[in-house]
């Protein structure tokens, strides 16, 4: 039973509570219930939100960040793509329906997001009934906490009514007041962060639209931009002009960027329409309204619109040949952008220049010019962007050229020389060009001088350098220098050197398409013919005519048409020095009835030429009275031609027409026919005439002489010797045999004036026409003149003259 005795003060000493006890279990179990109920809650509120996540979902209020991945899948997809479209078009150009699919797919993200807006809405309201259902549940804690309070104070009341009182008091206002504090705490945060995320968010989306909005409206005033500038490209001006206007209309009142932009880009554009339908004055005003307009923007965009308006116009008015005010032009954008450093207005600036340089040129003030040229070299000489490089390398080439010009042949070379020394180790394609040009100028230039072995050796180098490019650019370049060469090489008399050049380049190029390559082929073919009837190989000339004439039978490109008719000349030529007339006649006018309704001045005298070569083909058939119907022909075709080249001809014709009058005893029209040749080209200083108006002058004196009495053939013998005065020595040499002839001159005196005909000097001449006179002449006047007349005909020998001479004296 002892064991069963209890004590009441030992029973009653361990459930005696403080106040602080009494808390701190009542604190833990409010926790303890709170917590348990706020975790059934939260997972009941997640659980409804995984039924909706494919629609935008704003209900999730963690207190985290919100980031964009919290954002719908679908929104992100749709704005990914609107981007990449639309930079598609910004880099292309866009169609007005490809801007209208565009403006259609906005609009239905922009719909989808009012949806979602609304159903964030939603959840918005959802939330506010979670936090509604907090504050019930904090009543209930209430109840709670009242029921706990009363089984407390009923133990309280059992062991200590004090400690009771006091503990649920204090442990009902401190439990109230912590919850009520949190509560309201993390109500405001909770409120605070979403309203701030979701407005962040919403700027955010806006931005986004407005920005393809607005790419959308710029790409379709784009459109209409390149819309209008197609049209004028198929010579739809008014339509174009049109569309252009449109444009301008719609922007032209508006002080925003992107219209102002575009105000600018459709004025320069509607100028280029202008310019395409030959409208040159709208052009040039519209540049003016254009710098009129923009004259005080900063923007860089239209700041070089200006720059390119104003080279324009100066390009305009070079074109229409006003060439004054197109340096105006120049020197004004020249003054108006010479501080500004933007690198791609420099290289307009550049240009400027180089048009400036161009333009004096046209002017002949070649000094100026050439000062011009030094000035950009000058302001850009440290220049390493590219496109300044190039224009520097063109500015050398264009220095270059106007030197020759100027006849400063020495200098011409010094600048090839420093171009290609400035740019020897540049391998840009660009670059490229402008050195092969140097190269085969250099050695133009170097040919000029009669330096023809170091023209030879740049050409040389030229093909080593380029031997193995594909460039087309560059290739046309190495059938230029082969070309060259072999002319060279002819210079030197190195025929068979200049075959085996003109071979390589035949055989290198032959398969090539490019146009140019295609006539450096044609013109050496017609320079092997030729260089092949030199040597008296008339057969292998013809053939080489031939292939050149089968190659290119259907060619329509004038370059080659003009070797095409050159070759017909040299075959028919050919074909007359193997005796083979009737085929050379055929040739002809094959040529004849190919080229003759062209007027191309290169095929005009082929033609000519091949007129007169069919004239002394007649000629040798005996066909004198056809072969005078041909000179005829030539001179009624090209008489107001003032052409040099067409000049000689006509100078020629008219001398084989009196010489084949004459040979028809037909003195008198042969002597109207000089005196017509002698009238046309009195004040003509070229020397191939004035050769020719020699010659004209002694043929009259001969038939003179034949016709006509002492008197008149000593007034025409002596008309002839003043126009010779100094020169022409073998025609003064001539004129003083007709002076021996009838009397007027020595066996001495005839010899004095041979003596004088320098070896370069010697030339062919014929007597027919006053073979009789000579006949009728007394000995041993007659074999004197018959020796002289030898002399003139035959062999041009000093010494067997005088040694046939004094033969006659001893008789």
């Amino acid at each position: 039973m002892n064991c069963l005795k209890v004590s009441l003060g030992a029973t009653l000493v361990p459930l005696l509570f403080t106040h602080k006890d009494v808390t701190r279990v009542l604190t833990s179990l409010i926790r303890f219930v709170f917590i348990s109920f706020l975790f059934s809650s939260t997972a009941v509120f997640s659980a409804n939100n995984v039924t909706n996540s494919t629609e935008p979902n704003a209900s999730k209020v963690a207190p985290q960040p919100i980031s964009n991945s919290q954002l719908p899948e679908w929104f992100y997809r749709e704005l990914t793509s609107i981007r990449k479209d639309v930079s598609v078009l910004d880099a292309t150009g866009a169609s007005k329906e490809q801007i209208q699919e565009l403006k259609e797919r906005v609009g239905k993200v922009e719909v989808r997001l009012e949806e979602s807006q609304l159903h964030v809405d939603g959840k918005l309201n959802e939330q506010s009934g979670r936090i509604g259902d907090v504050h019930s549940f904090i009543s209930q804690m209430g109840w709670l906490i009242g029921i706990v309070v009363t089984i407390v104070t009923g133990l309280a009341a059992f062991f200590n009514i004090n400690a009771r009182k006091a503990a649920i008091t204090g442990a009902t206002e401190a439990a109230n007041e912590k919850l009520a504090e949190w509560t309201e705490k993390k109500e405001t945060e909770l409120t605070v962060k979403f309203d701030k995320k979701l407005a962040e968010l919403s700027e955010k989306h806006e931005k986004e639209f407005q920005k393809i909005r607005d790419n959308a409206e710029e790409q379709s005033f784009e459109s209409d931009i390149n819309e209008a500038y197609s049209l004028a490209s198929k010579d739809r001006n008014d339509e174009a002009m049109s569309h252009i206007n449109n444009v301008i209309k719609q922007v032209k009142n508006s002080d925003l960027d992107k219209h102002q932009r575009i105000h600018a880009k459709a004025l320069y554009y509607k100028a280029l329409i202008s310019y395409a339908g030959k409208q040159y004055e709208n052009e040039m005003k519209t540049y003016d309204a254009l710098v009129k307009q923009f004259k005080d923007s900063e923007n860089s965009y239209i700041q070089e619109l200006l720059l390119r308006a104003l080279i324009n116009k100066g390009a305009t008015l070079g074109e229409l040949n006003r060439l004054e005010e197109a340096i105006i032009v120049i020197d004004s954008l020249l003054e108006r952008f010479k501080d500004n450093t933007e690198v791609d207005l420099q290289v307009l600036l550049a240009s400027a220049l180089m048009n400036k340089g161009a333009m004096l040129d046209k002017l002949n003030r070649l000094d100026q010019a050439v000062i011009v040229v030094e000035s950009l070299l000058k302001r850009f000489k440290d220049s390493t962007q590219l496109d300044i490089q190039v224009l520097l390398a063109n500015a050398l080439i264009n220095k270059g050229a106007i030197l020759g010009k100027l006849d400063q042949l020495e200098k011409q070379v010094a600048v090839y020389d420093d171009l290609l020394e400035r740019f020897k180790d540049q391998y840009e394609l660009v670059l490229q060009e402008p050195i092969a040009i140097a190269m085969v100028n250099k050695g133009v230039t170097l040919g000029q001088l009669n330096r023809l072995e170091e023209a030879i050796k740049e050409y040389d180098n030229l093909l080593e350098r380029f031997k193995d490019s594909k460039e087309l650019t560059l290739r046309k370049h190495v059938a230029q220098a082969l070309m060259n060469k072999g002319i060279t090489l002819g210079q030197l008399n190195r025929s068979e050197d200049t075959i085996v050049v003109y071979n390589e380049l035949f055989e290198r190029f032959k398969d090539s398409r490019d146009s140019s390559a295609q006539e450096q082929i044609a013109k050496a073919l017609v320079n092997k013919s030729a260089i092949l009837g030199q040597l008296d190989r008339s057969e292998e000339a013809i053939e080489v005519s031939d292939i050149l004439l089968e190659r290119f039978k259907d060619s329509d490109v004038e370059a080659i048409q003009e070797a095409v008719s050159k070759a017909l000349v040299n075959k028919g030529a050919r074909l007359g020095k193997l005796g083979r007339l009737e085929e050379a006649l055929a040739v002809y006018d094959a040529l004849l009835e190919r080229f003759q309704d062209s007027d191309e001045l290169a095929l005009q005298e082929t033609m000519s030429r091949a007129l007169m070569n069919k004239a002394i083909t007649l000629v040798q058939l005996n066909r004198s009275e056809e072969a005078i119907a041909m000179y005829d022909a030539l001179l009624e075709r090209f008489q107001d031609s003032d052409e040099l080249a067409l000049q000689e001809l006509i100078a020629n014709a008219l001398m084989n027409k009196a010489i084949t009058l004459g040979h028809l005893n037909f003195s008198e029209e042969a002597i109207a026919v000089y005196d017509a040749l002698l009238e046309r080209f009195k004040d003509d200083d070229e020397v191939v005439i004035q050769r020719q108006l020699a010659s004209a002058l002694c043929n009259k004196a001969e038939l003179v002489l034949v016709g006509n009495g002492k008197e008149q053939s000593v007034k025409a013998i002596k008309e002839a010797i003043i126009f010779l005065k100094e020169g022409y020595r073998q025609h003064r040499s001539i004129m003083e045999m007709l002076n021996f002839i009838i009397d007027e001159s020595t066996v001495s005196d005839v010899l004095s004036k041979i003596e004088d005909i320098p070896e370069s000097e010697t030339i062919g001449w014929g007597f027919n026409e006053i073979r009789p006179v000579i006949e009728n002449l007394e000995s041993p006047r007659k074999e004197q003149a018959e020796a002289f007349a030898r002399f003139f005909e035959d062999h041009h020998d000093k010494a067997k003259l005088k040694e046939e001479l004094d033969q006659i004296s001893n008789t």
